[in-house]
């Protein structure tokens, strides 16, 4: 791929679950999500393979621990930071934003929505269109979209609209 956003540092990595994951590098000047200058040699967050962050569009792990493996995929704007974790089949992409929480499984964050402080979404949950996650826990089959806050240790497994 010509115009690479980053590379793996191949000698920078972490044994996590059993699972090598390695340091990323910005290989050029770019706005991550949006509202974050990355400049070029910048380190980033931890994946495992390539296919976990996209080399298009402004998304971006931050350097703070983060970590995104297995098939999860992180792309378009979104950004990962504060010690967040993505992994299995999640998916993060628009211009969503994991801060401190989990997403795995076959779970969805999109649309401007915000995974916070310890909150997790899994299973085949889906978050959308501005909804802020803080310490709650998103899972099953549940869809949350427009512009809600959950928080202090809900827990949604029901579909709400």
């Amino acid at each position: 791929m010509e115009d690479k956003k980053y590379e793996i540092v191949e000698d920078d990595f972490i044994i996590h679950e059993g699972r090598k994951l390695y340091r990323i590098k910005a290989l050029r000047v770019f706005s991550a999500g949006g509202r974050y200058t990355i400049s070029r040699g910048d380190l980033g967050g931890y994946i495992e393979e390539y296919h976990n962050l996209s080399q298009e569009g402004s998304c971006w792990i931050f350097k703070d621990d983060s970590k995104v493996y297995g098939n999860a995929r992180i792309k378009d704007g979104a950004i990962i930071f504060d010690k967040a974790e993505v992994f299995g089949n999640a998916v993060i992409k628009d211009i969503a934003q994991v801060n401190g929480g989990v997403v795995y499984g076959n779970a969805t964050v999109k649309y401007n929505a915000n995974v916070k402080e310890g909150a997790k979404i899994y299973g085949n949950a889906k978050i959308e269109n501005n909804v802020v996650l803080y310490n709650s826990e998103i899972y099953g089959n549940a869809i949350i979209k427009g512009a809600t806050t959950v928080r202090k240790k809900q827990r949604f497994m029901i579909m709400l609209l």
